[in-house]
């Protein structure tokens, strides 16, 4: 892009690589990178607003404040840009400025949840907490983007604020708030506070716990170089790097997470996947969710992809019938694990059983499922007419491929989730 020209048609590359550069430490390379990335128009409210960003963790506040209003020449509605002004103008001492500034910012944007937390921060005022707790509803996302937004501009400690107050308010457990203010007091330079909030991290439950963001990955890694017996982090790790098909990464995440803590079912599940769709380890696969299965006998999901593994490495129908039976507990819960008790019995031959298992259930809609409760239903009936007529029953016969001209009707229960199946790829 420069082979004739030092100064880029596009910014867009140069403003990518200087968020690489910055994501890798390197804020001093990125402040230049991001200064090319402007000359280009398209780029400047992007460039300049990253530029501010890193003038304002250096503590630049003039530099930080001079940057970030010429990101907001070109888009003045920005409320980052607008929330990053209001900070600076804070820390720089201008609290009736910075008030001002954040009340306009949220005549054009009643959304602007930074400039209402600076808003807070200034007055100390608890109804305009109230105001924003009400706007972000709750949602930690929501707060964990904002946190992230002012660890851009250092503002650590006021991150840390911002999510404690999530905690103090919802009584909430996520792991990934305790995992964000153990990055911020890092960054923080205060290593043992930061141990605390790691250690405090690795205690919450796993549950709907799934990390996303790039800079989660920074978070997690510098988890685990604090606490490097957590096992949770780097069971995230492992699905984030999944997420974003670095499967070696994962992989290598995943038996570290195994090799500190056996017992955590999910973690020998998502290996047993990796290994038989990335690894095309079949036997390993297999062991692994036999693993995962032995240690939470009451996940009706592990038990349906062990059933859907044994299916493809050659395990016989009679086996996994038995597997399925003795666990109907399991199978009840799940309309994929009870049609494929009814296509292992059509598969034994024993088709009478099969239509009567169908003509029992009530079927939901779900994902992948389309037509396969229809098929076995021809598939029982077609093979008893047949029989019938061997026996030159004809009218049985006849009476069950009538049966096949309108497949019985079934209600669908309202909200009823659709039952996502796991692929393994042959």
């Amino acid at each position: 892009m420069t082979s004739r020209n030092p100064n880029p048609y596009d910014g867009e590359v140069y403003y990518n690589l200087g968020c690489s550069l910055l994501l890798q430490g390197k804020s001093a390379e990125a402040y230049d990178i991001f200064f090319k990335a402007t000359w280009n128009d398209a780029w400047q409210h992007s460039g300049f607003l990253m530029l501010a960003r890193i003038a304002a963790a250096n503590g630049k506040w003039d530099d930080a404040l001079s940057l970030v209003k010429k990101s907001l020449v070109r888009n003045y509605h920005n409320h980052t840009a607008r929330h990053l002004q209001t900070i600076i103008l804070r820390e720089k001492g201008l609290q009736e400025d910075a008030i001002a500034f954040a009340q306009e910012s949220l005549q054009i944007d009643p959304f602007n949840y930074g400039c209402l937390f600076e808003w807070y921060l200034l007055s100390n005022d608890s109804n305009v907490l109230q105001r924003m707790r009400s706007l972000m509803h709750g949602s930690i996302n929501n707060y964990l983007e904002l946190s992230l937004d002012y660890a851009s501009a250092g503002a650590f400690d006021t991150a840390i604020t911002l999510l404690q107050s999530y905690i103090d308010t919802y009584d909430s457990a996520s792991p990934l708030l305790y995992y964000y203010m153990g990055w911020f007091a890092s960054r923080s330079k205060l290593p043992e506070q930061a141990l605390g909030f790691y250690r405090k991290a690795a205690t919450q439950s796993p549950d709907y716990c799934f990390p996303n963001k790039i800079e989660e990955v920074l978070i997690l890694q510098d988890a685990l170089a604090h606490n490097p017996t957590d096992a949770k982090a780097a069971y995230y790790l492992g699905n984030l790097w999944y997420d974003k098909r670095q499967y070696t990464e994962a992989i290598a995440c995943w038996d570290q997470s195994a090799t500190l803590d056996d017992t955590y079912a999910t973690v020998h599940r998502n290996l047993s996947l990796a290994y038989y769709n990335k690894l095309h380890q079949k036997s390993a696969a297999v062991n692994a969710m036999e693993k995962a299965f032995a240690l939470a006998p009451d996940d009706a999901r592990i038990l349906m992809e062990l059933d859907q593994l044994y299916k493809i490495t050659g395990r016989s129908s009679q086996e996994r019938l038995s597997l399925l039976e003795n666990n109907m507990k399991l199978v009840e819960m799940r309309d994929d694990l009870y049609l494929e008790r009814v296509t292992l019995y059509n598969n034994l031959g024993e088709f009478e059983q099969a239509r009567r298992l169908l003509s029992q259930r009530q079927f939901h809609p779900w994902e992948g499922g389309e037509g396969k409760v229809v098929g076995q239903y021809i598939l029982c009936h077609t093979a008893l007419a047949r029989k019938a007529i061997d026996q030159e029953q004809y009218e049985t016969a006849l009476s069950l491929l009538q049966a096949l001209e309108s497949y019985p009707e079934t209600s669908v229960k309202e909200n009823s989730t659709a039952h996502r199946k796991t692929t393994f790829i042959i």
